[in-house]
């Protein structure tokens, strides 16, 4: 169900520390099932993994996923503390965690400040190291989601790069294929360490439909198990559940899709079984951190509100106190090997500086020709009265209004004066 992709090993250096489990929900394509798919899973697991916790981090700055489980669309106006604090580490995971309608599942919502994340300075060389720091904040989560935005954006390829699991959700549809080739190939070339695994879920299949029926066919003989044995039927009750704004298995838990939600994770469950309960293991080696650790640094941070897009991340550890942003030029551990400038290249392609505005000059021409067609005709008629223009230009019947009307305006201001 969930393989190892074929690449050439290197020495595993992560350290035995007590972090949850990462799984990344991503896919090139949009309205693939991403965000259904990471609701309810995060549910069905957190029912298994009790009394440990189960964390949604939404990256998705369209926020369907806070709104799935239960958070009110933001909106520009909003503040909202999320997934932006905790990229740029101003807050850690344990204080941005909401509890959702589901028991054992908690929310990390987006907000606002993510539509222009991407392109905020503080964010652009974020690291797959740093997403792995600031997601092992709380040692209560066993099991992370991260529900990526489609594409291979900044956060959707940090994200890739630090789960342990790779989930691509998609319908069996030939149009589809291509995205999902793509997607397991980015994953394949981002990850070099051995450590990333993918699987492949099925979403909205119509049995009754014969092309899906040999796309599926085809995509099961192509990537064997990588494939669930679970696969996510087409159901109108997961359209009534979004618009009840509840995850299909709480909304109608007797329904098909939720079945089948609740299959694919006893099978992902099963796969992971190794992992979580090697977790559970050094979480039990882990005191928790005392309830003041962060108070003080808490205090000085800034009340709810939107700050100004460009705030330097700080990388706070779990035993370490705040410290300050380091410099522009300091090196920076590249996640995939190679020279800062490759490993650039490679992974952020998509992130192009953004070039100096450029000042508007077509007002400052439009008002020079203007003022030159307004001064013409009386510079035409100084010209004729004094001689140096003889009067047969006038001639034209447009000059010769327009000399009139000047001639009239200039009477008229000479009698004023």
């Amino acid at each position: 169900m969930i393989q190892d992709i074929p690449h050439t090993d290197l020495p595993d250096t992560a350290p035995a520390a007590p972090r949850p489990l990462i799984i990344a929900v991503a896919h090139q394509k949009g309205g693939s099932g991403k965000t259904t798919t990471t609701c309810n899973l995060a549910i069905a697991l957190a029912r298994r993994m009790a009394p440990q916790k189960v964390a949604v981090v939404d990256l998705d700055p369209q926020g369907s996923a806070s709104q799935h489980l239960g958070m009110p669309a933001a909106t520009a106006g909003t503040p909202v503390r999320g997934v932006y604090e905790l990229l740029t580490g101003r807050l850690p995971l344990s204080r941005l965690l909401r509890p959702t309608q589901s028991e054992g599942v908690m929310l990390v919502p987006t907000g606002p400040r993510m539509t222009l994340a991407e392109i905020d300075p503080a964010l652009r060389e974020i690291s797959h190291l740093h997403l792995r720091k600031v997601l092992s904040d709380d040692n209560n989560v066993a099991c992370i989601l991260l529900d990526c935005a489609p594409g291979f954006g900044v956060f959707t390829t940090v994200s890739l790069m630090a789960a342990d699991i790779v989930l691509v959700p998609t319908p069996p549809l030939p149009f589809a294929e291509t995205a999902l080739n793509n997607t397991v190939a980015y994953v394949e070339r981002l990850r070099s360490d051995g450590r990333s695994r993918v699987g492949l879920l099925m979403t909205m299949v119509q049995a009754t439909d014969a092309v899906q029926a040999e796309t599926l066919a085809r995509l099961r003989a192509v990537w064997h198990d990588h494939v669930f044995a679970a696969s996510i039927p087409f159901d109108a009750a997961a359209e009534r559940a979004v618009t009840a704004g509840l995850p299909v298995v709480l909304n109608e838990p007797t329904s098909a899709v939720a079945r089948a939600y609740e299959d694919a994770a006893a099978e992902l469950y099963a796969a992971l079984g190794p992992e979580l309960e090697r977790i559970h293991n050094l979480q039990d080696q882990v005191a928790p951190p005392p309830p003041d650790e962060y108070e003080a640094w808490t205090q000085s941070a800034p009340e709810p509100g939107l700050e100004p897009i460009g705030e330097p991340i700080r990388d706070l550890g779990r035993d370490a106190e705040p410290e300050a942003p380091p410099p522009p030029t300091a090196p920076r551990i590249q996640p995939s090997g190679g020279t800062a400038e490759a490993d650039r290249q490679h992974v952020f392609a998509l992130q192009k500086p953004v070039p100096p505005r450029q000042r508007r000059r077509w007002p400052w021409v439009f008002l020079v020709i203007l003022l030159i067609a307004l001064a013409a005709p009386f510079a035409m008629v100084i010209l004729i009265q004094r001689g140096i223009l003889p009067s047969d230009v006038l001639a034209s019947p447009l000059l010769g209004g327009l000399a009139l009307l000047v001639t009239d305006i200039m009477t008229t201001i000479t009698q004023m004066l």
